[in-house]
């Protein structure tokens, strides 16, 4: 049912605990005199409930009990968004210019370039990708790949946010594909050019 078809059909009145934009609840008397109510949720125009009560307390206790459980949630999100903010600021501190960045994607195939960090400022780092080299080969498919620093395969310079991997503040950098993380310095596994 839409919100506005509603309000002009029914009546209905913003009940005064309502929450403009969020979480808005409008009420009316139906026609027996019961005291109804429905809900609105941010910007939709569909109501996610439409009830009638037994009286106006009922009502206003639904209400009541909705609006503490919608302010519950933002607080929580709001809790929840400074946390990683925090957190990604903790790990942007850990990225120091020339550090190593790798990045592993792929379906049915593993396919990993290496990124160094050539210039930053606060959370945001400029990275270049380098070129690498097979440490070994297992298999025949899977082969194990190291960062050859300083050896930039081309000119493109990419501009990325630091955030938190993790609980801990692993540094990463989000990409089409997934995350790209700080090399620690062990071979990285890609799947040999003749298996993709």
């Amino acid at each position: 049912m839409d919100k506005d078809y509603l309000i002009s059909v029914k009546q209905a009145i913003l009940h005064p605990l309502s929450v403009i934009g969020g979480c808005e609840i409008y009420q009316y008397l139906g026609k027996d005199g019961a005291p109804c109510a429905f809900l609105s949720r941010g910007k939709s125009k569909k109501v996610s409930w439409h009830l009638k009560f037994s009286s106006l307390e009922a009502l206003n206790d639904k209400v009541s009990k909705q609006i503490n459980s919608y302010l519950d949630i933002q607080e929580s999100k709001t809790k929840y968004k400074q946390e990683k903010t925090q957190r990604s600021k903790v790990a942007a501190t850990l990225v120091n210019i020339g550090d190593i960045f790798y990045y592993s994607w792929g379906y049915d195939c593993t396919i990993t370039s290496f990124w160094q960090v050539i210039a930053k400022s606060g959370m945001t780092v400029k990275l270049q990708q380098i070129d690498y080299r097979i440490d070994h080969i297992e298999s025949g498919r899977n082969e194990y790949l190291l960062p050859l620093k300083d050896q930039f395969v081309n000119d493109e310079v990419i501009t990325k946010r630091i955030r938190s991997y993790c609980q801990n503040h692993s540094p990463a950098i989000s990409m089409d594909h997934g995350l790209m993380v700080l090399h620690g310095g062990k071979p990285v596994y890609q799947t040999n050019v003749y298996w993709r």
